[in-house]
């Protein structure tokens, strides 16, 4: 717990940001729409897919960290299962004994997961807005970064501008 997962956010919000910017703006600002021809119902089965891509590009890019951290922790201290009680882990002991670590862990993945999608979608909101892909990234860096940075600065009030809470917890 702490500042591994701060890192963390901040790393994947800017991946994020510079993954999906120009997921909706790339046709408008290339023109591609007038190459395509695409129907009403073809540009959106386009941008469905599109959108779909993204998310699941999401759910893969929050699950990393995820697994990576149980690997670490499980070399130093070792899992002989997932259906021990939480409350067993010292940070954790006082939640009930009845909830069992897996499910801590996927109440964990299910947080992080808002809180990606959440991203994910404010960052195409902005790329189908603005139709830009600079203007994306900027947008994106200082709406959702700047108060990451300012929390790993110091400034701590700055999270409650960001969507780290919702990933922490």
């Amino acid at each position: 717990m702490g500042d591994n997962e701060l890192n963390d956010f901040l790393l994947l919000t800017t991946g994020i940001i510079l993954a999906f910017s120009n997921v909706v703006s790339m046709e408008y600002q290339y023109g591609v729409w007038g190459i395509l021809c695409a129907t009403a119902k073809g540009k959106r089965e386009i941008m469905t897919r599109k959108i779909a891509v993204c998310i699941l590009s999401t759910a893969i890019f929050l699950t990393l960290p995820l697994i990576c951290r149980y690997v670490s922790v499980s070399s130093v201290f070792p899992v002989h299962g997932l259906f021990f009680a939480a409350g067993s882990i010292p940070f954790y002991q006082d939640w009930p004994s009845y909830i069992p670590a897996a499910g801590l862990i996927l109440l964990k993945l299910i947080r992080q997961m808002i809180s990606g999608f959440i991203l994910t979608t404010v960052i195409l909101v902005f790329s189908g807005w603005r139709k830009n892909h600079v203007q994306v990234i900027f947008f994106g860096l200082l709406i959702l970064c700047a108060p990451i940075i300012l929390t790993v600065l110091g400034f701590d009030f700055a999270q409650w501008f960001s969507l780290y809470p919702l990933y922490h917890s």
